[in-house]
């Protein structure tokens, strides 16, 4: 169900992430150019472009992480504090599409130095790089404040 929520708004998701990292362009480059027409989203620095399709929305990081985070909080939800989890399941969530952001950002920085690099083995593996990483570190943080509080 959540799939097809996200999926319908891909395109809400396409602009916040092109806003949010054309903000972020226009202070290390102010040349720095945004497109939004309907569901087309680009952005623009120097001879570089990228288009911010379906595909890098941040949609599958929001669904990947909901889907991952709340099985590991209900796999066994008698340690688990599903208000605490409830919670920090919306905090990374949120963390989760930053990520994105972040991400589209590097690849329009690192494609005005070296557009072969950025549109090949950087976008090709940074995503799942990045998120892996965020995921283990959320987790790791996390982990304590989710267990049931025991009283003796």
């Amino acid at each position: 169900m959540l799939f097809y929520v996200l999926f319908a708004h891909w395109g809400f998701f396409s602009k916040v992430t092109a806003v949010a990292a054309y903000y972020g362009l226009k202070a290390f480059y102010p040349q720095a150019e945004l497109l939004i027409d309907g569901n087309n989203v680009g952005l623009f620095v120097g001879g570089f472009a990228v288009g911010i399709a379906e595909a890098c929305s941040g949609v599958m990081l929001i669904l990947l992480f909901v889907v991952l985070y709340s099985l590991f909080c209900f796999i066994n939800p008698t340690n688990i504090s599903i208000p605490k989890g409830f919670s920090l399941l919306i905090l990374g969530t949120v963390g989760a599409f930053s990520l994105n952001i972040i991400r589209v950002f590097l690849l329009m920085v690192i494609g005005t130095h070296n557009q072969e690099f950025a549109l090949g083995l950087f976008h090709d593996n940074a995503t799942w790089i990045l998120f892996v990483s965020y995921y283990l570190v959320y987790l790791y943080l996390t982990y304590p404040h989710l267990l049931r509080k025991t009283q003796s």
